[in-house]
């Protein structure tokens, strides 16, 4: 299942914007940010024990780092995606942040069955995670350009494109070490720009069929986002069980995050 995390991280990646820990904030700011940031962790903490008590497991702390995934950076740089004038807020933090904080990586497997391995493998499992940042009163509503960037339908556009793009890549090569044959790769998304959750909010579905590692997947993902005042929630979830396994009402999460802030 590593891999299919892998997949799925990557999907979340390239669909939202990398957010670190605040740092190195003027004086001006520090008792707010404390404020801040207690708030933020206490969120999490409570979204970790919601996902506990639905069912999933912990994979531990979502991992950090100040470096762009190679893929990531691809879609970013690639023709499609210069073509459509979009920008990716850049920066190793929000600008004006004071607060970040992450839930755990969350998923639920079933117990493996005894079928064989031979041919396309379809991972089965839940996947999901979450984040909240916020910022200053002078740059909060920069926020929404985040939101905006994330739903954007020229992005997920680019994003079809550049799956689709290196799937065929994959087909076209030889064969692993399994020997698999698969189908033609799918890529589908749809938006909605105001789920009327804080003061803006989106989701983004997407369903891809696609080859990674000589191996077959069909992800269901969905991401949500909203803005709450100075704060910024996202909450991702994916499934690669065709239809989700454990009874995670993905919108009354994001409210719920929304309301602990």
């Amino acid at each position: 299942m590593t891999r299919t995390r892998h997949t799925v991280r990557h999907l979340a990646a390239t669909c939202a914007v990398a957010l670190v820990p605040a740092r190195g904030l003027p004086l001006a700011f520090a008792d707010s940010a404390a404020d801040d940031q207690a708030v933020a962790e206490a969120a999490m903490r409570s979204f970790n024990e919601r996902m506990v008590n639905a069912g999933f497991v912990s994979d531990g702390p979502q991992s950090q780092s100040d470096e762009m995934d190679p893929e990531e950076a691809e879609f970013i740089e690639s023709e499609c995606m210069q073509a459509t004038g979009l920008t990716m807020p850049s920066g190793s933090e929000l600008p004006g942040q004071t607060a970040r904080a992450s839930s755990d990586e969350f998923k639920f497997v079933p117990a493996p069955t005894t079928s064989g391995t031979d041919g396309p493998r379809q991972p089965v499992g839940d996947y999901t995670f979450a984040f909240v940042a916020s910022v200053d009163t002078d740059h909060r509503d920069d926020l929404d350009g985040y939101i905006d960037y994330i739903s954007s339908g020229a992005r997920l556009t680019c994003l079809r494109e550049m799956t689709l793009e290196n799937a065929e890549a994959s087909q076209a090569a030889p064969t692993g070490p399994r020997g698999n044959e698969f189908p033609q790769p799918e890529f589908e998304f749809t938006v909605e720009t105001d789920l009327g959750i804080g003061d803006r909010s989106a989701r983004v579905d997407l369903f891809t069929s696609t080859v990674r590692f000589d191996e077959w997947f069909e992800l269901e993902f969905t991401i949500l986002l909203a803005r709450s005042d100075r704060s910024l929630v996202f909450l991702a979830h994916g499934t690669g069980a065709g239809e989700p396994l454990l009874d995670v009402d993905v919108e009354a999460e994001l409210q719920a995050l929304v309301d602990s802030l």
